[in-house]
C-alpha cells in the first residue's frame, strides 16, 4: 500500500509540473487572436463574403479556396497589380482608454483603418499596409480579419461611440478574464517604425496571453505607444464610416444608416459630426424643414393599423471644409440614407412590419435573420435607395455635388410650396 502510495504522490507532482510548463508555454507562446471568438468570426466573415460558388450551389457555407488568406493591400488589384475601383477603407477603433492624451482617452479610441495602400490613425501613425506581411512583421492584414475586427462590437474597454457599460473597469476585467472578447491584436504601427531595423524574428510580434493581455490587464497599457494595439468595432469611435471620407474632404458622402434607432435620434450621425467638427473644422448644414425631420415616422401609413412612416428615407446636407494648409476652403454634401419605413414598399413588407412593430429598428443582437425578416430589409434598403436616386436624379448629377444640392432644395421648396396652397384652399 505504502509503494502504490507513493507512486501514485510521484505521478501526481510529475502531472503537476508537466501541467505548470504547459501553462507557462501557452502564457508565452500561445497566440491570442486564435484563441477564442475572434477566430470564430472571422471564420463566418469568411464564409459569408468570400464563399465558393459550390458551398452556395449546394446551400451549404464554406469559404473559397484561398479565400480567406486574402489580404487587404490585394483586394481590389488586377492581375497587373492596379488598383480597382471601388477602393475599400475598412474603419476599426483601437482601443486606447490610458491614452496620454485626454480627448484621445475620453473617447476611448481612435478611429484606425486598414487600406490597400495604408493602415493606421493619427494616435498610432501610418504605414504601408504591404508592410505588415513582410519579413519583419510576417503577419499580413487579412480581408477577413479586418472585417471581422471592424464588426467586433462585443469586447471590453470598448462602447457605442466610445460609451455604454463595457467601458467600465470592472466589467472589462471580467470579460478579459472569461475571454469576452471579439477584437483583434495588432502589432502598433507606431512600435513597428520605432523598430524596423530591429525587429529579429517574427514571433515577437504574436500577441499571447502574457502581452498583450497580462500586461496590458495589470499595467493600464492600452496607449498609443503600446506594442500592441485592440481593434474593435468601427462603430466604437465612428459607427457610419464617415469620419476618414470627412478627412479626405470628399465631394459627395453617401450614408446608408442601418443602426436600431427607434427614437430617431442619429446617434451615429450627431457623433460624427461633432468629431469631424472638433478634429477637422468640418460643420454639417441640415436646411431647416428638409432636414432630419423628414425621416421621423410619423405619418399614418394606413396599413398595418396605427403604423407610422417618414416623409422620405434620405436627406441631403451641406459639409463645409475649411481652408487647410494648401487646400482653400470647400463645400460637399452629405447624402444619407436610413432605415425608416415608408409606403413605397409591398404588402408584404408592411405586413411584416404589422408582426414585428419595431421593424426596421429590430435590435441588431439578433445576428441570425429568417427569410421573411431578410427580404423585408432587402425590400427596404431597394426601395429607399431607389427612391433617393430617382428624386436626386444621381444618374445625371452624381458627379457635381452643388447641383445635387440645388435641386434638392429647388424641389423641396416647390413641394413645401403646393402643400401649403393645398391647406390654404382647404381652409377657405
Amino acid at each position: 500500500y505504502d509503494i502504490v502510495g507513493e507512486t501514485d504522490t510521484h505521478f501526481a507532482d510529475e502531472l503537476s509540473s508537466a501541467a505548470v510548463l504547459i501553462a507557462v508555454f501557452a502564457l508565452f507562446y500561445t497566440n491570442g487572436n486564435q484563441i477564442g471568438l475572434h477566430r470564430y468570426y472571422r471564420d463566418r466573415i469568411a464564409e459569408t463574403f468570400f464563399a465558393s460558388r459550390d458551398a452556395l450551389h449546394q446551400g451549404m457555407s464554406g469559404p473559397a479556396v484561398g479565400g480567406i488568406g486574402i489580404t487587404i493591400d490585394e483586394l481590389t488589384r488586377d492581375d497587373g497589380g492596379r488598383l480597382r475601383k471601388p477602393y475599400p477603407i475598412v474603419n476599426m477603433n483601437a482601443i486606447m482608454v490610458d491614452d496620454d492624451d485626454t480627448k484621445t482617452r475620453l473617447r476611448g479610441g481612435a478611429n484606425f483603418i486598414a487600406s490597400p495602400h495604408y493602415a493606421g490613425s493619427d494616435a498610432t501613425g501610418w504605414l504601408a499596409t504591404p508592410i505588415y506581411g513582410g519579413s519583419q512583421v510576417g503577419r499580413p492584414l487579412h480581408a477577413a480579419t479586418v472585417a471581422a475586427a471592424s464588426g467586433a462590437a462585443v469586447n471590453s474597454s470598448a462602447g457605442y461611440a466610445g460609451t455604454g457599460i463595457t467601458r467600465n473597469r470592472i466589467v472589462s476585467v471580467a470579460m478579459r478574464l472569461l475571454n469576452v472578447r471579439l477584437g483583434y491584436w495588432l502589432v502598433n504601427p507606431n512600435w513597428i517604425a520605432r523598430r524596423q531595423n530591429s525587429l529579429g524574428w517574427t514571433t515577437k510580434t504574436v500577441p499571447t496571453h502574457f502581452r498583450p493581455g497580462l500586461v496590458h490587464l495589470l499595467s493600464r497599457n492600452w496607449n498609443r505607444k503600446a506594442k500592441f494595439v485592440e481593434l474593435t468595432d468601427g462603430g466604437h469611435f465612428d459607427n457610419l464610416g464617415v469620419y476618414e471620407l470627412v478627412r479626405r474632404r470628399c465631394g459627395i458622402i453617401v450614408v446608408c444608416d442601418g443602426e436600431a434607432d427607434k427614437d430617431t435620434s442619429y446617434s451615429g450621425l450627431v457623433s460624427v459630426a461633432r468629431r469631424a467638427q472638433e478634429d477637422f473644422g468640418a460643420s454639417f448644414y441640415f436646411e431647416p424643414g428638409i432636414g432630419p425631420e423628414r425621416m421621423v415616422a410619423n405619418l399614418p401609413l394606413g396599413y398595418p393599423s396605427n403604423a407610422k412612416a417618414a416623409a422620405s428615407p434620405y436627406m441631403v446636407a451641406r459639409i463645409s471644409y475649411p481652408a487647410a494648409g494648401d487646400l482653400p476652403a470647400m463645400s460637399g454634401i452629405v447624402i444619407y440614407i436610413k432605415a425608416t419605413m415608408i409606403d413605397d414598399v409591398s404588402f408584404v413588407t408592411k405586413g411584416y412590419k404589422g408582426s414585428n412593430p419595431d421593424f426596421p429598428h429590430q435590435s441588431t443582437v439578433d445576428q441570425f435573420f429568417q427569410a421573411e425578416q431578410f427580404e423585408a430589409y432587402r425590400e427596404l434598403g431597394y426601395a429607399s435607395a431607389r427612391k433617393c436616386i430617382r428624386e436626386l436624379d444621381l444618374g445625371d448629377l452624381f458627379g457635381s455635388p452643388m447641383r445635387i444640392w440645388d435641386q434638392y432644395l429647388h424641389d423641396n421648396r416647390r413641394l413645401r410650396g403646393n402643400q401649403k396652397q393645398k391647406q390654404g384652399r382647404k381652409s377657405q
